[in-house]
C-alpha cells in the first residue's frame, strides 16, 4: 500500500517538478543568493564588523540547534519554516547553513579579503555548480562512486573562471585555487566533512599556502 501511494505522488508531479526536487534547485538557489549578499557585504562592510556578523550568525545557528533539540514546538516551527530546503539528516542534526557560515567565519578571520571572496564564491557558486551538473549529467563515477566526473569538472571549470576573470587572479592562483575547491568538494563524503566547511578551507588554505611559500608574501 505504502509502495502504491509513492508511486501515484511522483506520478502527480510534472517532469520539471520532479527534477527540480532531484536536484535540491531551490535549496541551491538560497545557497547561491546567500554567498552572493555575503559577498557584496564583503565590499561595503568593515573588515572586522563582517567577521563580526559572520561569528554572530553561527552561534545563533548553534543555539538555535540546541533549542530544537530540547523543545519540540521550536523543531516544528524548524521545520514547517525550512523543511522543503533541508536534507533528510538535517531535520535532526546541525544544517549545512552552520557550516556554510562556520566555513567562512573561519575563513575570513584566517586569510586576506580577496582570499576570503575566492573561497566564498568557490562554495556559493562552484559548488552547486558541481551538484547540478553531477546529478544532471551524471557519467562516470569517482571517489567510491560517491561523485560523478562531470560534476568534478564542473566545480574546476567554474572556480578556475571565477578567479581568472572575476577576482583577476594569476592562472596560477586561479588553477590553484579550482583544484583545491574540487578536491574538497569530491573529498567531503569519504572524510564525512560537510563540504560547506571543506570548501572553503581547502580553497582558502590552498591559496594561502602558495603565496605564502611560493611567492614569499
Amino acid at each position: 500500500m505504502q509502495g502504491s501511494i509513492a508511486v501515484d505522488s511522483k506520478l502527480a508531479i510534472s517532469p520539471l517538478q520532479y527534477h527540480c526536487s532531484h536536484i535540491h534547485l531551490f535549496r541551491r538557489i538560497q545557497h547561491s543568493f546567500t554567498g552572493i549578499l555575503f559577498l557584496c557585504l564583503s565590499y561595503i562592510l568593515p573588515l572586522h564588523f563582517c567577521s563580526i556578523l559572520l561569528f554572530l550568525g553561527t552561534l545563533l545557528l548553534y543555539i538555535h540547534h540546541l533549542l530544537r533539540k530540547k523543545f519540540k514546538r521550536v523543531q516544528e516551527l524548524y521545520i514547517t519554516m525550512f523543511g522543503t530546503l533541508l536534507r533528510k539528516h538535517e531535520l535532526y542534526d546541525l544544517p549545512g547553513a552552520f557550516y556554510f557560515l562556520l566555513g567562512l567565519t573561519i575563513t575570513h578571520i584566517s586569510f586576506d579579503n580577496d582570499i576570503f571572496r575566492m573561497s566564498l564564491m568557490c562554495l556559493s557558486l562552484s559548488d552547486p555548480i558541481a551538484a547540478i551538473v553531477g546529478l544532471t549529467v551524471g557519467g562516470p563515477r569517482v571517489l567510491n562512486q560517491k561523485k560523478s566526473l562531470s560534476g568534478c569538472a564542473a566545480c574546476f571549470i567554474s572556480s578556475f573562471l571565477l578567479g581568472k576573470y572575476f577576482m583577476l587572479f594569476t592562472f596560477n592562483e586561479s588553477f590553484i585555487s579550482a583544484f583545491f575547491c574540487m578536491l574538497g568538494e569530491c573529498l567531503s563524503v569519504n572524510l564525512s566533512v560537510d563540504d560547506n566547511l571543506l570548501i572553503p578551507l581547502s580553497t582558502g588554505t590552498s591559496l594561502y599556502a602558495y603565496r605564502a611559500i611560493i611567492l614569499n608574501q
